[in-house]
């Protein structure tokens, strides 16, 4: 099994270290191959190992400012992520979000071919990728109901990229972690062993947390937003909408952090999500339909079709007399 990855390192200086030449920073996998990478913004080590069924990688920063690293992702595959240390962000190539993982926190993506980013900020940071190898994953889970979207988005992709929710590292991952990385490689028999060992503990008690929803806070949220998108997109014509306290009990947080999800799922207010939609669908129904102003006006969400033709003619600059007439 080989990475599935290629960094994009155009200008670093890429030194081999031997197990006893890793920096202070490192935590040593004894039976890795090892690489010190130096950059303008700092330093990272990069450790590898490789068996039948998963590759490992090991990036540990330490960072004078932020770094944004690109790399390719030459093969689809499933990838383990455990941030041991720090927080790093995952955009595509124009720096669109689409995902971030905090420390101490950990995630089984699938991942298509494509060139990404992963930006990381000043001070230390420590990440494993396990490359999994396909099938093996897939037999090996057929009865984990929660990867079950993970593995179809895998068979046939949907999204570029599925990214189950975040949980906390916990004793039972970092217990097998401790034992693979004190094998120097001498008996290969017991490294592939501690390897498997190590990979399976992880599926097996990540998705247990899953089950249980012990999440990271930041996925809970992540989810929360996702809930209150898909209410607010069915229900913009409901007056509802417009009472955010109504709103927050019903999703029981408080209105705080009700008006934070928002920002998170719309990257603008609620207020200004809620007339973006009702404007545009008001717009779409006028030139699509043969109803009359009054009915497009209640059918979005507004009671008085005066202040609903007031509105309008504010944010798409022409009335919707004048569209109908367009129309004739």
């Amino acid at each position: 099994m080989q990475s599935h990855i290629t960094l994009d390192l155009v200008g670093a200086v890429i030194k081999t270290l031997q197990f006893n030449q890793l920096p202070e920073f490192c935590m040593p996998l004894k039976c890795a191959l090892a690489q010190l990478i130096s950059i303008r913004e700092g330093q990272f080590c990069r450790q590898s190992f490789s068996n039948y069924f998963a590759h490992i990688d090991l990036f540990e920063y330490i960072l004078e400012k932020e770094f944004t690293l690109d790399f390719n992702v030459h093969t689809s595959g499933i990838f383990i992520l455990l941030m041991l240390q720090g927080h790093s962000v995952f955009t595509d190539p124009a720096k669109n979000f689409i995902t971030e993982a905090q420390g101490n926190s950990c995630s089984i993506q699938h991942v298509g071919e494509g060139i990404y980013k992963r930006t990381l900020f000043k001070g230390e940071h420590k990440i494993l990728v396990l490359t999994i190898r396909p099938e093996w994953f897939v037999r090996i889970t057929k009865n984990f109901t929660q990867f079950k979207p993970l593995v179809e988005n895998y068979i046939s992709p949907v999204k570029p990229i599925y990214a189950l929710p975040g949980c906390p590292i916990t004793s039972a991952i970092l217990k097998p972690l401790k034992k693979f990385q004190e094998h120097d490689g001498s008996n290969e028999k017991e490294l592939n062993k501690a390897m498997h060992d190590f990979s399976s503990e992880v599926i097996y008690n990540y998705h247990q947390m899953l089950v249980t929803g012990r999440l990271m806070t930041d996925a809970l949220h992540e989810i929360k937003a996702k809930e209150i998108a898909k209410f607010i997109r069915e229900n913009y014509g409901d007056g509802i909408v417009d009472n955010v306290a109504r709103l927050a009990s019903m999703f029981n947080v408080s209105e705080r952090l009700f008006s934070h999800l928002c920002k998170k799922a719309f990257q603008k207010s609620l207020h200004q999500y809620v007339i973006d939609l009702r404007m545009n669908y008001g717009l779409f129904y006028l030139v699509t339909t043969t109803k009359s102003i009054s009915e497009v006006a209640f059918m979005v969400g507004y009671n008085d079709p005066g202040y609903f033709s007031r509105e309008f003619k504010r944010y798409h600059k022409i009335a919707p007399t004048e569209i109908q007439a367009l129309l004739l």
